[in-house]
């Protein structure tokens, strides 16, 4: 999700030669957090409820916005907005396109979508999420390990147990991928009965989650398990780089496969 999807675009501005309590008063009767300061038609700063509230109020907004204009395309993802706004420690970015005002976002709003991604469930982040990680480091070339995670059986779960039990097995396997995981490696609940890993740690942390993940699990009465299958990218320059989708074809027709495998060595 970009910002241009969640930005607000109604700006209200106010001028350098106004006073801060102005500033202060316009805040109050639009019920707003922070005026972005225009001077002919450009922004030169933006002032805050903070900057108001640190100010004599007969002071000038000149003297007491915030001059260090963080301004971001309304292209830039909500992840990346996060980011900027985590980085330089602030909870508001200025929208702009080709240095036209577009909007305003807060690390509320953003936060607020974030958390939209969020598996009801299992609180593991969605789809949209593990798209965007994957496209990230194959753009910046980075080595990483995908593990696309199929659970085994998960419909005869559902029939045997009823779909109650199926759901305390799907938080209960959600939480076994997070005691393997590191902290620093994305997870989401892709579909249904289908996780994701992304690591870029080592080839022996990447085989370590495989082997965990491969073992069965026993959550009350059921005993369950999963198809893991692993694809390791590297940059290189004698190949185009694969999509986010060709990894993702790549390993579910390997757990596919998998699975055909084991039902054929049941069966003899």
């Amino acid at each position: 999700m970009k910002l241009a999807h969640i930005l607000t675009r109604d700006v209200h501005t106010i001028t350098s030669d106004k006073s801060v309590k102005a500033a202060g008063e316009k805040m109050d009767a639009f019920k707003i957090g922070s005026l972005v300061v225009v001077e002919a038609e450009q922004v030169i700063g933006i002032i805050t409820s903070r900057n108001v509230r640190t100010s004599h109020p007969n002071r000038l907004v000149a003297d007491a916005m915030t001059t260090k204009l963080i301004a971001v395309s309304p292209d830039l993802s909500i992840f990346d907005a996060m980011n900027t706004m985590q980085r330089h420690e602030i909870e508001r970015l200025v929208v702009m396109r080709e240095g036209q005002l577009e909007g305003i976002v807060t690390r509320e709003t953003v936060m607020a979508s974030i958390s939209m991604m969020l598996d009801p469930l299992t609180k593991l982040y969605r789809s949209p999420y593990i798209t965007y990680i994957t496209e990230q480091l194959l753009a910046s070339g980075q080595p990483f390990w995908f593990l696309f995670v199929d659970m085994n059986d998960f419909g005869i779960v559902n029939k045997e147990f009823g779909h109650m039990v199926g759901d305390q097995v799907l938080t209960h396997f959600s939480e076994q991928l997070r005691q393997c995981a590191l902290e620093s490696d994305a997870i989401c609940r892709f579909a249904g009965d289908e996780f994701i890993v992304l690591t870029t740690h080592s080839q022996e942390h990447a085989q370590r989650l495989v082997e965990r993940l491969s073992q069965p699990f026993v959550c009350d009465q059921v005993i369950y398990s999963a198809a893991v299958a692993m694809y390791r990218h590297h940059s290189t320059f004698t190949s185009p780089s694969p999509t986010f989708r060709d990894i993702l074809n790549r390993t579910s027709l390997q757990t596919s496969q998998m699975k055909k495998n084991a039902a054929l060595a049941h069966h003899n």
